[in-house]
């Protein structure tokens, strides 16, 4: 991660304190608490193709739920660093058992003949009319990832696990922007001729073109192989030409746009039911063998589910009479606020508390291990207390805080620290952590930290190691009187 990058982000979400406090300040807000009420959801279903006896591959970049669930987290976040109006809803993971005839290194050249079969025999494949389709191949020659323009009239699209794609989780974004119709920035007007990724040719999507794509030195749809979340671009007409055909009416992939569903804890469902135009819907009735449906970050067994494995309900049944399978929480929670909480009259700060998306798995949370907060590099004695049913965690500092510069540390690692109960580990920004900086003034209220150069400042060089360290003592410790 840029370092850089992350201060910068960090301080600017420091909000400062006015000289009346007449209200409680934050010392963090999570961007997208801070997003418009309303955005565009697209569905996204990934399927991952297994072996013979149904396992998945047992290395790669792309066989396991968090991965999968990185992947989306970087692309969203892409999207809300280029200002875009829309976000991938990760709907299902489902684990596509039938089809190991397909299982080990394919062709690139062979998706349009895999996609061919995928929609005549929907069941089988696990293929939705209704979300972009995302198979991830063991293996794929030829390519990272993979997919055709609309004018072509497929949407399948493809994802090599053993060797990964171009710029990770913004390779998936990449080929996504090719699924609403995007061209390559280099591509040539008029083909057949020869595309040179050193030059920018204004290619927008097939309907128009775009000369604010050049330079393309960042843009998503050029050739860059070192595109970050943070500086990764998208130009208005490329986002213009996205939400065109995403329109409801007229959008080539209109069928993709999901209205909001409300789920009890804000997590993606994987199975449950949502309203009629909502769910996830199985395109014709073709025979064969569905993939299992599986409780996502749980015990990976399969789940025999009431619609033939297909764990999306009947789509004719009313809700109410409970023949809708059960919803599966796959999505990790994450922080939205951080407030200080200091004296009424001095303004002196005592603690903070942190506000997450969802309830957490307070028994997993181990106070001095899994959060700290240090001063420099000294971590300082606190207590905590979990509210809100679960949704609120409040520390409290054993003594008054002196000024200078702190910063809170939450750990995002493993089933073993911040998570939900469905076992969904904390999303983090920096090396398995989740980390805020803040400055305390003279008076010991809240104040905004001078910018940091590359490296210096409020994330000081060898806290990460520092914490690693402490954190290993402690689970050997805890392991050692199991």
């Amino acid at each position: 991660m840029n370092r850089c990058a992350l201060i910068a982000t960090l301080t600017q979400l420091i909000i400062v304190l006015a000289a009346a406090r007449t209200a409680t300040a934050q010392i963090y807000v999570a961007p997208q608490a801070l997003a418009p009420d309303e955005l565009t959801r697209i569905r996204v279903s990934v399927k991952i193709i297994t072996d013979a006896d149904g396992r998945r591959p047992t290395g790669g970049f792309y066989h396991t739920d968090a991965q999968i669930q990185a992947a989306v987290t970087d692309a969203n976040l892409a999207l809300e660093n280029v200002g875009a109006d829309w976000r991938l809803e990760l709907s299902e993971i489902r684990e596509a058992r039938g089809l190991s005839e397909w299982y080990g290194a394919m062709n690139c050249e062979d998706k349009n003949t895999f996609e061919n079969r995928a929609k005549s025999d929907p069941a089988r494949y696990l293929y939705r009319n209704n979300a972009i389709n995302i198979y991830i191949f063991e293996a794929l020659i030829g390519c990272g990832g993979y997919c055709s323009l609309p004018s072509l009239g497929e949407d399948v699209i493809i994802v090599n696990n053993r060797d990964g794609i171009l710029n990770w989780g913004l390779g998936w974004l990449h080929e996504i922007g090719h699924y609403f119709g995007l061209l390559h920035t280099y591509q040539c007007p008029d083909l057949p001729c020869d595309s040179d990724p050193n030059v920018c040719t204004g290619a927008g999507s097939e309907q128009r073109r775009c000369p604010d794509v050049c330079p393309d030195t960042n843009n998503l749809m050029g050739a860059s192989e070192a595109l970050t979340v943070y500086n990764v671009g998208l130009s208005r007409c490329q986002l213009e030409e996205m939400s065109r055909a995403m329109d409801a009416d007229n959008g080539v992939r209109r069928s993709v746009v999901q209205r909001p569903v409300t789920v009890a804890n804000e997590a993606t469902i994987i199975g449950g039911c949502a309203d009629d135009g909502d769910q996830l819907n199985v395109v014709g009735t073709g025979g064969g063998t569905a993939g299992a449906a599986i409780g996502v970050n749980g015990s990976g067994e399969p789940r025999d589910d009431a619609d033939g494995a297909l764990g999306l309900g009947d789509p004719d049944a009313d809700p109410r009479d409970g023949g809708c399978a059960e919803a599966e929480d796959v999505v990790a929670p994450e922080v939205l606020r951080i407030d200080e909480r200091s004296h009424a009259t001095t303004g002196q700060v005592l603690g903070f508390s942190i506000l997450f998306s969802e309830p957490i798995d307070a028994v997993q949370v181990q106070n001095g291990t899994d959060l700290q907060v240090l001063y420099g590099q000294q971590r300082v004695a606190g207590s905590i207390r979990w509210q809100a049913e679960n949704k609120e965690l409040v520390w409290t500092s054993a003594q008054a805080l002196p000024p200078g510069s702190y910063s809170i540390w939450l750990a995002g690692m493993d089933g073993s620290d911040f998570r939900d109960f469905a076992g969904n580990v904390l999303v983090t920004n920096l090396e398995g952590f989740f980390t805020v900086p803040f400055e305390l003034d003279q008076t010991g209220a809240l104040a905004v930290p001078a910018a940091a150069a590359c490296g210096t400042g409020v994330l000081f060089p060898g806290v990460v190691s520092l914490l690693m360290t402490r954190r290993v003592r402690r689970r050997r410790r805890l392991s050692s009187v199991r």
